[in-house]
């Protein structure tokens, strides 16, 4: 069949069928095409050209096009979804054409590339309907002597699917209809006699030893499983499925049989445990599906490549009872908004106005999120479409095949240098180990628009290799700041890329976050020393003081994980959702809940990229001289999309915006009383009426832990000026005035 666009010389005699009636499957190759994916025309393939406009239904076609039609389909399953699939008929209607989308056609051509793929669709997108064409395919054209398991959420879902398939067969013209009268067709199974295929069904069980049972099973050639999240003990049953899966898969691999494992499913409960398990184990171990860097791949070894650069490996996958990491397992994680398959905002305003239930059964329905019961979301409905609608496709994929790296761009190749010449972008980087449960994450960030300009989620590589990709990501452009969090391998990384960068004359303490800038007050005799030259400074500079660069993510205080996970995602999120883009990103935001006053990704789950986009956000909200990284503090944050469209904002919700900025200004004053205050008592009353103002507040998202993370800093500086105010002898807080006055003189305090 053909996959890549080098499978076309395999065949000479192919053509591109732009005469086919199925408009769909053209739209899609033009859609494809628009996309950048120069393998967009294999949904056209048409093998045998004497089958053009020869329509397979017509009751006058000969033995002899019956039989090319046969040998068409079964050697180009593109044919048999374009020109044969029907689908079911309803309310007394005539079958329809079945129609492509870029969502049917990626779960069709990642399963004939046998890599694992979930499918992840909104409610009534059509995606029961996708796996039952191909299961139709399977039975009745493809497959000799082969098996498709399917296991589903309960008997009422098995029946809807039997029946579905049952209809879509029956509809076949007669010529490719394998089942027949002689094939069994109950409620629970089908067969194919005279090519000894079967489909079975099977229903998950309340007890760890069936559920483990009923996993080994229906271990087979093509597994299916549908509705994952909703099963109970899916968390057993799918890794028994798995433990004997690969001499399946090998026994049709030699037979040259189609094979594989498919994932159905809307978005789950994360607290569930089959939810969780679904979540972490499957979907966030998994590579995002992208159309064009995945379809433009070479060839199936170059595809399994690009998929396992992307991948994670499972923190606590269980094979034979004991959990053990495994290797990087290929998978990918086909999520499609309505938009992607083809439908309105309309369409999707009324389909969740028309949900029944609480609000977080429409978000999982219709919107692919992935929630938490037992927890808050730190994001309201409003923030949350505003974040889920952001999502942008990557504009161009800098894959790095020496290092198997890849960087996602949201601006075009050809602007990519003039954009980093001539805006500030800041580089985050949330550290790890990088052995594949956890990844580096890498945000690319517009200083003025907090916009993502590119991102990548790197793992299973080497430290020294990650060190010279991100030095070479420096060097190639000179304005680039990097803040990268100071844990795990991030130390070991951050002192290589600084031996690198001085080794080409460029000063680490300028182009990277650090504490001497940050802290100057603290670190005069350094900050000085700071201003000279490289050459200038004493040979042990670097080596003295190389611990103060990055950033070191601390309990409490200034550098605080509350204060990233507080104000700065309250800030970020509140202003500039629209400006996102990222698919992971995004996803993960959409992971985070609040539980016991603390937003934080689930058990196993992932935040490399948040984390990453957060510390720019704290350099930006927080990080002080900037300047001395070359940035321009005028326009940082200037582009706020708030901002741009506060013209059209009705003068109600202004009034209260302007009551709101009242209430923030007053926690401004009594942050600043508070700061200097020394009397306890007087302490205690301007607290209680900080956190009596913050509760009038109206939060667009959680801001738990940001009026403590204020308190506590103010209560810092407090300190800070008491231990001046011991040094200087100044003892009477009715001194306050003239002791900073007298400090001020003296340039110790600023």
């Amino acid at each position: 069949m053909i996959l890549f666009q080098s499978d076309w010389a395999r065949y000479p005699s192919a053509i591109i069928d732009k005469e086919t009636r199925n408009k769909s499957f053209l739209d899609l190759a033009v859609l494809w095409r628009d996309m950048g994916v120069k393998n967009h025309a294999f949904p056209l393939a048409l093998i045998n050209p004497k089958l053009q406009g020869v329509d397979p239904f017509s009751k006058s076609l000969t033995v002899e096009q019956a039989g090319m039609i046969s040998f068409e389909c079964r050697i180009n399953p593109w044919y048999y979804f374009r020109e044969i699939a029907r689908a079911p008929a309803r309310s007394g209607s005539e079958p329809g054409i079945f129609l492509a989308n870029r969502g049917n056609m990626c779960l069709f051509w990642v399963y004939f590339n046998h890599i694992f793929i979930t499918l992840i669709q909104p409610r009534q997108t059509g995606k029961s309907l996708s796996l039952d064409q191909l299961v139709a395919y399977l039975l009745n054209i493809r497959c000799r002597k082969s098996n498709v398991n399917l296991l589903t959420k309960d008997d009422t879902l098995r029946r809807q699917n039997v029946k579905r398939l049952k209809d879509i067969i029956d509809v076949l013209p007669a010529y490719l209809n394998q089942v027949g009268k002689e094939g069994s067709k109950n409620s629970e199974n089908i067969t194919s006699a005279s090519l000894g295929n079967a489909f079975q069904t099977f229903l998950p069980q309340m007890s760890v030893a069936r559920a483990n049972n009923v996993g080994r099973g229906m271990t087979t050639e093509t597994m299916l499983f549908d509705e994952g999240p909703f099963q109970p003990l899916f968390n057993i049953a799918f890794p028994a499925a798995m433990a004997s899966a690969g001499a399946a898969h090998d026994i049709a691999k030699a037979k040259n049989e189609p094979y594989g494992v498919i994932c159905t499913t809307t978005a789950g409960k994360i607290d569930e445990e089959s939810g969780q398990f679904f979540y972490n184990e499957l979907l966030q171990t998994a590579a995002h599906w992208d159309d064009p860097f995945f379809l433009d791949a070479t060839d199936h070894d170059d595809l399994v490549k690009r998929v396992i650069s992307m991948c994670r490996k499972s923190p606590n996958y269980e094979q034979d009872g004991t959990k053990q990491p495994l290797v990087v397992i290929p998978r990918i994680n086909a999520t499609f908004s309505h938009r992607q398959l083809g439908y309105t905002d309309d369409w999707l305003r009324e389909k969740i106005a028309a949900a029944v239930g609480p609000r977080d059964g429409a978000e999982r329905d219709y919107l692919n999120r992935w929630t938490n019961g037992q927890a808050n979301s730190p994001f309201t409905a409003e923030t949350t479409a505003r974040i889920i609608k952001s999502e942008r496709a990557v504009v161009y994929k800098d894959f790095d095949d020496k290092r198997n790296f890849l960087l996602n761009w949201y601006i075009p190749q050809n602007q990519i240098e003039q954009i980093m010449a001539s805006r500030d972008v800041i580089l985050g980087m949330d550290s790890s180990d990088a052995v594949g449960n956890d990844s580096m994450g890498v945000t690319l960030t517009d200083t003025r628009t907090l916009g993502t300009i590119a991102s990548a989620t790197l793992n299973n590589m080497s430290i020294f290799g990650f060190s010279e990709w991100i030095a070479d990501l420096m060097l190639k452009f000179p304005k680039l700041i990097w803040i990268p969090e100071r844990k795990s391998s991030g130390m070991s990384i951050i002192d290589h890329v600084s031996e690198i960068l001085m080794s080409h004359n460029q000063d680490p303490f300028k182009r990277i976050f650090n504490r001497i800038i940050q802290e100057r007050e603290n670190f005069t005799e350094a900050y000085e020393e700071l201003k000279r030259p490289l050459y200038a400074r004493r040979s042990d500079f670097y080596s003295k003081h190389k611990g103060l660069l990055g950033f070191n993510t601390a309990g409490q205080g200034e550098y605080a994980r509350s204060r990233l996970y507080g104000s700065v995602l309250s800030s970020m999120t509140q202003r500039f959702a629209e400006n996102i883009f990222d698919k992971t990103l995004i996803q993960q935001l959409m992971g985070l809940s609040v539980k016991d006053n603390r937003i934080d990704h689930g058990i196993n789950g992932h935040d490399d990229l948040v984390i990453s986009w957060l510390l720019v956000g704290w350099l930006l909200l927080f990080g002080k001289n900037l300047h001395h990284y070359g940035l321009d503090v005028s326009v940082i944050l200037s582009e706020e999309p708030a901002k741009l469209k506060e013209q059209n904002i009705p003068q109600a919700v202004k009034n209260n915006k302007h009551e709101q900025t009242l209430i923030h200004d007053k926690i401004n004053q009594l942050l600043e009383r508070l700061s200097k205050e020394r009397e306890e008592i007087i302490v205690a009353q301007l607290e209680r009426e900080l956190r009596f103002l913050d509760s009038k507040l109206v939060k667009d998202m959680s801001t738990v832990s940001s009026m403590q993370d204020l308190i506590d800093k103010a209560k810092e500086q407090r300190l800070k000026n008491r231990r001046n105010f011991q040094q200087y002898g100044m003892q009477d807080r009715r001194d306050t005035v003239s002791a900073y006055r007298e400090m001020y003189k003296m340039n110790n305090f600023r």
